[in-house]
């Protein structure tokens, strides 16, 4: 979009080029105090014009951290709901433990064992919503239309378990664009296996780099604030490059613009063995 800074930027080169048309036609007349107040404008209007392009950069940068800022707000938010309801939880543990007289140390383990097992069961329901809708479908291997809807009727719960702050509606709706196929079902198990590691963002940026990979151009900022949040060893402009030449090498124009999922698969890698330990 034209920002006011930007065609301020262009309003001043057009009397810098002006000015120098004004020096040209002063010299010719042999106009000496013309050319040197002609030369005067020129430079004055290059400066503003220089520092009014800078100030559009500037604006363009507050915008996408005030976006980042409202996103990560939200998750904010849902975090804070979700600890003051794990309160009488952990109240009602310390009770059975009192009633019981059983250990805290025998009771989590026994908790922990328990969580695995459902985890582990959820990760075959998903796998088997997507092998069962891709049968009901063309059973190539990747879900498209009817069964993108049958897949996350079946899985949209256990998917919103293992990150609840996340939108999957809009997920769905790019989803519905592109396709779904076996690497953004990767992606996916990894978010749900994440769910349960110490890191709080691993699940955000897993389902955040399906998102990038089915519309590039709009969720290319909400990615790399959810990525930086799961690396710490590497900087947002660092990520923003690493995005940017991958759509630029692997984006398919005749596809809506997406990017495979399997050309980010590195940078899956690398989030879900991150061990940086995020904090607000």
């Amino acid at each position: 979009p034209f920002g006011f800074f930007r065609l301020l930027t262009y309003g001043l080169c057009g009397i810098s080029v002006l000015a120098v048309l004004l020096a040209i036609t002063c010299l010719l007349t042999f106009d000496v105090f013309g050319v040197f107040a002609s030369i005067l404008l020129v430079m004055g209007a290059a400066a503003a014009a220089l520092a009014a392009y800078s100030h559009e950069g500037l604006s363009n940068e507050v915008s996408n951290i005030a976006k980042q800022n409202e996103e990560l707000s939200k998750q904010s938010s849902l975090l804070e709901a979700q600890a003051k309801a794990l309160g009488p939880i952990s109240q009602k543990l310390d009770s059975i433990t009192r009633d019981l007289g059983v250990d805290s140390r025998e009771l989590e383990a026994t908790l922990d064992s328990l969580h695995r097992q459902t985890a582990i069961s959820q990760l075959s329901a998903m796998l088997s919503s997507f092998v069962d809708a891709d049968r009901g479908g063309q059973a190539d291997q990747r879900l498209t239309h009817s069964e993108i809807e049958d897949f996350f009727d079946s899985s949209q719960a256990i998917l919103r378990g293992a990150c609840p702050s996340f939108d999957f509606e809009k997920l769905k709706a790019l989803a519905l664009n592109v396709g779904i196929g076996l690497y953004a079902m990767r992606f996916m198990v990894n978010a749900l296996i994440a769910a349960d590691d110490e890191h709080p963002y691993k699940s955000s940026a897993e389902l955040s780099l399906i998102m990038f990979c089915f519309d590039p151009e709009g969720q290319l900022e909400t990615t790399i604030s959810n990525v930086a949040l799961a690396l710490g060893n590497k900087t947002e402009a660092g990520i923003r490059q690493e995005l940017l030449d991958k759509k630029a090498k692997f984006a398919m124009a005749n596809e809506h613009g997406r990017i495979p999922c399997k050309e980010l698969h590195d940078l899956s890698h690398k989030i879900m063995t991150s061990e940086y330990h995020a904090s607000r």
